[in-house]
């Protein structure tokens, strides 16, 4: 990414804060880049949600998902309006599990706020969903609307772990 484009010093600086407070998040840093010789700019380098993100921050293998920012992008947003064809695969080798992972997501999300009052332990990670609601809240990013929400289900407990992303726009 080009830096200007799209402010990415805000990113940067989230996944740093991300990390520090305990949150996977994707390693990234700047670079110059030349082409023959010449400079062609600064450019802000990251991995990316896959196996080695996984990896890398001690998680089993599973599929990452994130929702189709074109898909979510809706004036009247409502819990009600959530279906599967909002949410993407990251990771093809788990494509099989996506069917089940999205409809466990989307029913969680469904639930009635006192089940979720009573029960939320059992299906989010509670320091994973503490941290990402404390960087939301520092950040001032505004994605409850599940505009471009990255989360992974953790294979070995069933619990859902979200990851920061595109926080950048509102730290600027």
């Amino acid at each position: 990414y080009i830096p200007e484009r799209r402010a990415i010093i805000g990113e940067y600086i989230i996944n740093k804060i991300s990390k520090f407070i305990g949150l996977e998040a994707l390693e990234s840093t700047f670079g110059r880049l030349y082409i023959n010789g010449n400079y062609n700019g600064l450019y802000y380098i990251s991995n990316g949600f896959n196996k080695d993100f996984l990896k890398m921050n001690n998680l089993p293998e599973s599929n990452i998902y994130h929702t189709d920012s074109h898909k979510t992008l809706t004036k009247n947003f409502s819990i009600d309006d959530i279906s599967i064809d909002m949410f993407i695969s990251d990771i093809k080798d788990y494509e099989n599990n996506f069917e089940r992972d999205i409809n466990y997501f989307i029913n969680i999300l469904k639930r009635d706020k006192s089940y979720l009052a009573n029960n939320w332990k059992k299906h989010f990670d509670q320091d994973n969903l503490i941290s990402i609601l404390s960087m939301q809240l520092l950040s001032g990013t505004q994605h409850y609307d599940l505009h471009n929400i990255f989360f992974y289900i953790n294979p070995v407990n069933g619990k859902i772990y979200f990851f920061p992303w595109d926080f950048m726009n509102y730290i600027n």
